[in-house]
């Protein structure tokens, strides 16, 4: 592979994965906005089916048994299973079954679940579901919140998810692309600036070119910018076998992805400081 196909290669592959990521970060955004927009007390059901439901509940609850609930359809049956604390903001929470009989007639249903009363004359106070039916799983697919799964039939969560092994490839590509730009470019004495800190009254960059590739502290660096211009020059302070650290002046102009050419045999530079940097 060529320095120039590494290069259009990575641009490629960057491209791809950034548009993987926005693609998985509007399916996300998709589901919060979905969830936001619909009361947790409602639930989108099918006949026949058997669906997950929870709920608050007061805090002398124990056990299930101490919850009644009532249903407007004989078709609906509610199966608590167990008590627990709320996992963000804590709480009494009750967690069931809720069986959905396959002779219930579509459209909207109320079930109301509440502490058993110790006093018939003090009833409790109950949490009512809005339990919407809905005749076939397309007609609860149009009527979902969630533009994605009205248009795609899934979850935006499981959308989202698909896209994660193409974040992952491309990321990866990237990666192993980017050490063999970096090989290409050191082979032929160049080296993308990778980082560019900035001192009082000078520049610290880095950059992979190191003792292996001919680089000596003391050495004189021309640097590039993207169309081929130079716009400094780096003197060497540190070297170590694959990469360097170098000074340039606060008014030259140097940042992450220019290049640094090694220089020609004997190219030194004259005594430097920090006073002269600035």
């Amino acid at each position: 592979m060529t320095l120039s196909q590494a290069h259009f290669l990575r641009t490629w592959l960057g491209w791809l994965g950034a548009l993987c990521c926005l693609l998985a970060l509007a399916a996300v955004l998709d589901g919060i906005i979905s969830k936001f927009r619909e009361p947790f007390n409602t639930l989108a059901v099918l006949p026949g089916e058997a669906a997950a439901i929870n709920g608050p509940t007061a805090e002398q609850v124990k056990t299930p048994a101490d919850l009644e609930w009532l249903a407007d359809s004989p078709e609906l049956t509610l199966h608590i299973e167990k008590i627990h604390s709320g996992y963000f903001l804590g709480g009494r929470m009750w967690q069931g079954t809720l069986q959905v009989g396959r002779g219930i007639a579509p459209g909207k249903h109320v079930l109301a679940v509440r502490p058993r009363p110790v006093d018939p004359a003090t009833p409790t106070e109950a949490v009512v579901f809005r339990v919407n039916v809905h005749s076939t799983a397309a007609a609860r697919r149009e009527a979902s919140l969630s533009l994605v799964e009205r248009r795609l039939g899934v979850s935006p969560w499981w959308a989202a998810l698909t896209f994660l092994p193409g974040i992952l490839l491309t990321f990866g590509l990237t990666f192993l692309l980017s050490r063999r730009i970096e090989a290409l470019m050191a082979g032929e004495g160049r080296s993308e600036i990778y980082r560019v800190t900035r001192r009082e009254g000078y520049l610290e960059v880095f950059f992979g070119l190191g003792a292996a590739h001919g680089i000596h502290p003391g050495d004189a660096l021309p640097v590039y910018d993207l169309d081929g211009r130079q716009t400094a020059t780096v003197r060497v302070k540190e070297v170590t076998d694959t990469d360097a650290v170098g000074w340039v002046g606060a008014g030259e102009l140097v940042q992450p992805g220019f290049v640094v050419h090694r220089p020609g045999p004997g190219a030194k530079a004259g005594p430097w400081s920090l006073s002269a940097a600035s």
